[in-house]
């Protein structure tokens, strides 16, 4: 009897196990969880699951969100579909969301590094210091009359 007990939890503690292996080598899983952290400002935790290239564009954003002196504001990503193209230890998701009634289509690429599926943002869309600059032009130039920049 104690024998049937012990191979049941050994075989539970194994699924879970599996289970949660699975969820880690899953890159669309590894999108959406970064996303998820984006969404909520958790950029330490998005680090955790990012390329040293996605490292430094998460550090870019993050000096971006301070300088505006503000608290930022969180979303809630829905994925209307995304769909990842792995090849080797190179994966590509497209996927499309629903922003303001509006589909918006995207990818996100990941690399596979020491067995784990990494988000990997490209050089070409790698802000500098003057793109810093063109987003918050850009932004008082949407919204002359709002709180989103002081007179």
């Amino acid at each position: 009897m104690k024998y049937s007990h012990l191979l049941f939890l050994l075989g539970f503690t194994a699924l879970g196990f599996f289970s949660s292996c699975k969820q880690e080598s899953d890159p669309e899983t590894v999108v959406r969880m970064w996303q998820k952290h984006l969404d909520e400002n958790e950029f330490k935790l998005a680090k955790e699951i990012s390329t040293d290239r996605g490292k430094q564009w998460l550090d870019i954003v993050t000096k971006m969100i301070e300088s505006n002196n503000e608290s930022p504001d969180t979303f809630k990503t829905v994925f209307k579909q995304i769909k990842c193209t792995v090849v080797k230890d190179s994966a590509i998701c497209r996927y499309s969301i629903i922003d303001q009634g509006e589909e918006l289509l995207d990818s996100m690429y990941l690399k596979k590094i020491n067995g784990k599926w990494l988000v990997d943002v490209q050089l070409d869309e790698m802000p500098d210091e003057n793109d810093v600059q063109d987003f918050y032009d850009d932004i008082y130039e949407e919204a002359p009359d709002s709180s989103v920049h002081d007179n």
